[in-house]
């Protein structure tokens, strides 16, 4: 009798081991698909991490082209100031010659007065 029931006690064992076992391979299971889950989550992180850090080497590029440009416009912008100064000057110059002009026909027309008298 007593031989029984250590070999039931052996079979309850049995059974609890293969159930723990169980348990263990079913866990074991869930963490192998919950570590493929995180690879792939990973890897798309990834890709987004290389297509960000390709937008930002493009908007970096970009900005070291919108700089460039704001030069090149304050280059243009000193530039048209000297030529607009220029023409300002010269109009002024070509008014002075004009009424030069102006004064020397009339001095001239005064001569001719003169002359015919």
């Amino acid at each position: 009798k007593e031989l029984e029931e250590k070999d039931e006690e052996i079979k309850c064992q049995e059974g609890k081991i293969i159930i723990l076992e169980q348990h263990g391979t079913s866990q074991v299971r869930n963490l192998l698909m919950d570590l493929d889950h995180m690879r792939g989550n990973l890897k798309e992180k990834n890709l987004e991490l290389l297509s960000l850090t390709q937008q930002i080497q493009e908007l970096e590029r970009e900005r070291g082209q919108v700089k460039a440009l704001h030069v090149s416009l304050e280059h243009l912008r000193a530039v048209l100031q000297d030529r607009e100064c220029e023409c300002d000057s010269q109009r002024d110059q070509l008014r002075l010659l004009q009424q030069c002009k102006e004064q020397q026909e009339g001095d001239v027309q005064e001569l001719h007065g003169k002359v015919e008298k």
